[in-house]
């Protein structure tokens, strides 16, 4: 078949707005204008249907056949993205994209940004186009933030996703909504308050403002189909009349220093400000009363001298190590009693575990900086046999392990100073719902060994394989500081060519990693995904370089 030539009598065709006059119906103006004003957790409305039908088709057809898509990963995201649609026009040939341009320049022809101010009531429109394709491939996501870069104003998502196969729940990929807390500053919650499925046809529009429009791509589940949309922007035509200021872009660029708990069913958010709580560790020798000490938990090879010695020899060259198999057996299947047993279904209400009234648990927020559970003992513990605590094992190495004069002489002599260590937390990532992203956290300027010990199940080779091979998130990256981009805007996180600078710990069960981290450098625990075969527990904590 011979493609269509793009003619005078065509372009003019494309003036007739034939993609949205269902919207421009005064009756359906003002209901619509009605719905952004009641809606909630913030201003927004949804259209259903939103296009012609048969277009819409075309315009899915055209995107299928013609239109390249880039994979991009970062912390933040997991998407195949194309070009901007502003960049097709018929000189560039790409005249097989006929009915794309058409729903594009109704999307901003002055006509239809004049039915966007009357939903809306925001300021005049610029007619800048901003927009582009996002397929949501199956495991891909966007986490939460709040749209604001630049002169933003509205913000649109028309979906395209297959229109033979309903949409359902379990297939994820939802628009998700979150609500700000009363507080000053102004933080998301760590549990979006509303849902809206991608569904074939539909339309979603809604305000951006600093600190409040927090919104995110849940993880698509389904498995053989994929989440499509077409997505953008109008910008404020009067630039001075709009402010990026509490912006989670800004966050990104310029560190967090308040972040959020939240206890599970609990409407009640606490604003967090920690406090930088340390005790200190003495280079003095390693003695063998602490060797002995230590090796009732430790791997004892980490603990003869030679095995020292060359663990001091790989930090100061590389700045980092890896301890496979840290506990002994013994102590360590301890973890692997519980993770065998551990519950495969998760949502934002379940802790992973049953009530203890030995532990406090809280989940942990903003979560357009991070979203874990934190366990935390109410006493000291003893040894532990409950195959149903493994919060209180974890806490049990803490501990005894972590937080002795030993273990604090044996880091001391690896790095090779003395050192204030920080409070340690226990943490525990859900398949499908958490992560931390690369932003910075409350420091004292220097430099510090990051430490954090993992356990996942990996207990068969596939499931080794699928944690290694980094599909399913769960992973530790750390990024010099060298590795951002100096532009001021957080669209790409990290440069993927600075390979070198750019340290990436895979998920498994019993392993230490043990990282230096200077001022200004960045680490994240890659977005978990729902087909990860348990969840990430971990215990971390840093350790300051005098």
């Amino acid at each position: 078949m011979r493609k269509r030539k793009l003619t005078a009598a065509n372009l003019q065709k494309r003036d007739d707005g034939a993609f949205f006059e269902r919207l421009y119906d005064l009756e359906n103006l003002k209901q619509k204008k009605l719905e952004y004003g009641r809606s909630s957790p913030y201003r927004h409305v949804y259209i259903d249907p939103a296009c012609d039908e048969d277009r819409l088709r075309k315009v899915l057809q055209e995107l299928e056949t013609h239109l390249t898509l880039s994979f991009k990963e970062t912390d933040l995201f997991k998407v195949l993205q194309s070009v901007d649609i502003a960049s097709i026009t018929a000189e560039s040939g790409d005249v097989t994209c006929e009915n794309l341009m058409a729903l594009r320049d109704d999307l901003y022809s002055e006509k239809f940004r004049k039915s966007i101010q009357t939903i809306t009531g925001c300021p005049p429109l610029d007619s800048r186009v901003d927009c582009s394709c996002n397929v949501y491939p199956p495991g891909g996501h966007l986490l939460c933030h709040d749209d604001v870069i630049g002169t933003r104003c509205i913000s649109y998502i028309i979906y395209l996703s297959e229109p033979g196969e309903a949409w359902k729940p379990e297939d994820g990929g939802a628009l998700e909504l979150y609500p700000t807390t009363t507080t000053a500053p102004q933080l998301p919650k760590a549990v979006p308050s509303k849902n809206i499925l991608p569904k074939w046809n539909t339309m979603v529009i809604f305000s951006i403002e600093p600190g409040k429009s927090f919104h995110a791509v849940q993880e698509v589940y389904a498995k053989h189909k994929a989440r499509v949309s077409i997505s953008g922007w109008y910008h404020v035509a009067d630039k001075t009349t709009f402010s990026t200021e509490n912006a989670s872009a800004q966050t990104l660029l310029n560190g967090s220093y308040v972040f959020t708990e939240q206890r599970p069913n609990d409407t009640v958010v606490d604003i967090i400000q920690p406090e930088l709580v340390s005790r200190s560790a003495s280079k003095k020798t390693f003695s063998e009363n602490d060797r002995r000490y230590l090796a009732e938990w430790i791997n004892e090879e980490y603990l003869d001298h030679a095995g020292m010695a060359r663990m001091r020899q790989q930090y100061v060259t590389e700045g980092n190590m890896l301890l496979q198999q840290f506990l002994k057996s013994k102590v360590a299947d301890e973890a692997k009693t519980w993770l065998i047993s551990e519950p495969k279904e998760h949502d934002f209400h379940k802790p992973c575990l049953r009530k203890n009234i030995n532990y406090s648990l809280a989940l942990c927020g903003p979560p357009h900086v991070r979203r874990f559970i934190r366990y935390k003992y109410k006493h000291d513990a003893g040894y532990f046999h409950d195959v149903n605590d493994f919060p209180g094992f974890l806490h049990y190495i803490r501990t005894r392990v972590f937080n002795s004069e030993s273990f604090g002489r044996w880091l001391a002599e690896i790095v090779g100073c003395d050192l204030d260590i920080t409070d340690e937390q226990i943490r525990c990532f859900r398949p499908g719902l958490d992560y931390t992203v690369a932003v910075q956290q409350p420091t004292t300027g220097q430099s510090r060994a990051s430490m954090i010990l993992c356990f996942v199940d990996d207990f068969d080779v596939q499931k080794k394989q699928i944690w290694s091979d980094g599909e399913v998130g769960g992973y530790v990256c750390h990024l010099k500081s060298a590795s951002f981009n100096d532009a001021k805007t957080p669209a790409e996180v990290y440069k993927n060519e600075d390979e070198e600078k750019v340290v990436s710990i895979d998920a498994a069960f019993n392993t230490l990693s043990l990282i230096k981290q200077e001022y200004k450098d960045f680490n994240f625990v890659k977005f978990i995904s729902k087909a990860a075969p348990s969840c990430r527990w971990d215990i971390v904590f840093d350790a300051l370089l005098k």
